[in-house]
């Protein structure tokens, strides 16, 4: 069997959606004669440098010169996005003249707001994992919480979603799709009656457990905060919370990962209160270095306020890293157990920041996790590989 990938996403980023892509890859390859996958040139680099099976190849494709600088340009880079899966769609199918695929799957940005045009191959074809981003709580959504910008961007965002089921290329590309691929229940709902028979759901996807993890107790405890430095990811709470943590016990420190345009309010906020000997931030960690931080920490705190696929919650149950979040969208539905993680329910800002407060000083720390929710069996490769096997087997 031969299949073609189409991947736009840049996996030199340590996102989610890159993760689910260089994943997705490795799976595919263990139970596929042949893999080939287009991305854009960007990723070159990286895709070479990086060990890959003798059985997946990768092509490369970009937009004429003139069209590939809108990608420069934040306003119109959704608007080049766009272009590349028209032309992507294109050359894959000059391409499949020559190899005959049995299948394709489009991986690229798994977002319900990006149609895909794979389908015009004329072969058997695979949508997502998708998903659908979630609005914030409503108790969380105000301008204090998100900030002015990203406020009035989530009441666009939800008229924009509301507009989406009337978007004709969305209708096609589920037309012409023989699965869709879902990650979640929520994103599952969105789609029509009709359209329940070709729903596929698979929760989101990690890497294999690093059972060796064997975690550590230091002297001063470690919170983790580790993603994308955005409102969305609850960074408008973030400061506070650590402030509150620290005026109750001088034991913690927190460790900021990540970059993005709440960086500047967040070590404002720190240099007001002068905590800078508390609260460290840091634009990037490599994977190992990262892996070690998360087998010490007492917790990893997740605070995303949309229905996000929860990669740092992965990484840490990974490394058995116990996980504080709100219990909203899907990393409420991948927590595992009370003695595990601890789940708290979005209510106001002040009421939410009480809560996690108390439930980071009440934490106590676990030397080892044990998994045994459901959902855990799709933390290892080997059930993975079935669900993928299965699911290309029912096309």
């Amino acid at each position: 069997m031969k299949i073609l990938l189409s991947a736009y996403i840049d996996t030199s980023q340590t996102h989610s959606e890159s993760k689910l892509t260089e994943t997705w890859t490795s799976l595919a390859a263990n139970i596929i004669e042949t893999v080939i996958i287009i991305t854009n040139p960007k990723n070159k680099k990286d895709t070479e440098t990086q060990p890959v099976a003798q059985n997946v190849k990768f092509l490369y494709y970009d937009l004429p010169l003139g069209l590939t600088k809108l990608k420069t340009n934040r306003i119109f880079m959704q608007f080049y996005k766009h272009l590349w899966q028209i032309g992507a769609a294109r050359y894959a199918q000059k391409l499949h003249q020559k190899e005959q695929f049995d299948l394709v799957q489009d991986l690229t940005v798994p977002n319900i707001f990006w149609p895909s045009y794979m389908w015009i191959l004329g072969i058997p074809f695979l949508w997502g994992p998708i998903k659908i981003p979630s609005l914030t709580p409503p108790p969380l959504k105000s301008i204090a919480t998100l900030g002015i910008r990203y406020y009035f961007l989530e009441i666009l965002h939800g008229f924009y979603l509301s507009l989406i089921k009337w978007s004709p290329f969305f209708w096609i590309t589920v037309f012409f799709s023989s699965k869709i691929i879902v990650t979640s229940s929520h994103t599952r709902s969105f789609f029509s009656f009709f359209s329940q028979k070709k729903i596929f759901l698979i929760s989101t996807l990690t890497c294999k457990q690093n059972q060796s993890a064997i975690r550590t107790e230091q002297k001063t405890k470690t919170i983790l905060f580790y993603g994308r430095l955005s409102p969305s990811n609850g960074t408008r709470l973030l400061p506070k919370i650590a402030k509150s943590v620290l005026k109750q016990s001088s034991q913690y420190q927190f460790l900021i990962i990540g970059a993005g345009d709440e960086e500047k309010h967040i070590q404002d906020f720190i240099n007001k209160n002068q905590l800078e000997s508390q609260i460290k931030i840091l634009k990037t960690m490599e994977k190992e270095n990262l892996e070690k931080v998360m087998q010490k920490a007492q917790c990893l705190l997740h605070i995303g306020l949309k229905d996000q696929d929860p990669l740092p919650i992965l990484e840490a149950i990974n490394n058995n890293c116990p996980v504080v979040c709100l219990a909203h969208g899907i990393p409420d539905e991948i927590i595992l157990n009370e003695g595990y993680s601890k789940a708290v329910g979005p209510q106001t800002a002040e009421k939410t920041i009480t809560e996690i407060t108390n439930t980071i000083l009440n934490l106590e720390f676990a030397d080892k996790l044990d998994v045994q929710h459901e959902l855990s069996s799709l933390l290892f490769a080997e059930k993975k590989l079935k669900i993928i096997s299965r699911l290309y087997e029912l096309i």
